[in-house]
């Protein structure tokens, strides 16, 4: 024979009757709605402070918070991407500053970022690669080149001429001679110099002799024994006689 069970006291059944109808409200009610999020104002300044205070990474949190909570604005990424470029992580700085192109392509402040952090990520590749061996590959040389000319018209600083490309040399063929280059034309000699005119003939010194003879005093005559009579020739018929 199997005994029936006591009785449950009244105050048992209260208690289990007030757990089922709490269940089935709480089943019944509504979720409670979540809080609405702080203005971006009061979240942009809460960052703010955070980072004053030296605490950069709940100021990043913040930002994220505020982006998540306001996803139309630029202004959390803004501060995010500054927060990244003084911090030199120019990656991160790049991330942000996209995000906010992508909510207002004209931002000024946005595209600086995007081209400073860009130049100083491509100058610390440019210069591992300039301490490789192999140096710089001709296509990258070729694109940096390019980029240093655009850079240069954007700061308003001229831009070196281009070099013409060398043409490639031509290939020889074998058993020929490359033809001599063509020699320059040998110069011709200066005409000489016209001779100067010949002195014209002195003239004659007769003028200048009669005047030494003028001057030249003859000496006077000696007076000398008088001169010795002839004598007359032999006749040749004197030996005759």
């Amino acid at each position: 024979m199997f005994s029936t069970p006591p009785p449950a006291s009244p105050g048992a059944l209260a208690a289990g009757l007030f757990a089922v109808v709490s269940l089935l409200g709480a089943c019944a009610s509504p979720p409670a709605q979540p809080s609405a999020p702080l203005p971006l104002a009061e979240q942009l300044r809460q960052a703010e402070v955070a980072r004053a205070e030296g605490v950069p990474g709940q100021a990043r949190s913040l930002w994220l918070q505020a982006a998540r909570d306001h996803p139309t604005s630029k202004q959390p990424w803004l501060q995010l991407a500054d927060d990244h470029v003084r911090a030199g992580e120019h990656g991160g700085a790049i991330a942000a500053a996209q995000e906010a192109v992508q909510r207002d392509p004209l931002d000024r402040e946005a595209q600086s970022i995007l081209a400073l952090s860009g130049l100083r990520i491509a100058t610390v590749a440019l210069a591992g690669l300039r301490e490789h061996p192999e140096g710089l590959p001709g296509t990258t040389r070729g694109e940096a080149s390019a980029l240093t000319r655009l850079l240069r018209e954007s700061l308003g600083e001229p831009a070196p001429p281009v070099a013409p490309a060398a043409p490639p040399p031509k290939a020889r063929t074998r058993g020929t001679r490359p033809a001599a280059a063509p020699q320059p034309a040998a110069a011709k000699p200066a005409a000489p110099a016209p001779a100067a005119p010949a002195p014209a003939p002195a003239a004659p010194a007769a003028p200048a002799a009669a005047a030494l003879r003028s001057t030249v005093v003859l000496p006077a005559a000696v007076p000398g024994r008088p001169p010795a009579a002839a004598v007359p020739a032999p006749n040749p018929f004197d030996r005759l006689r």
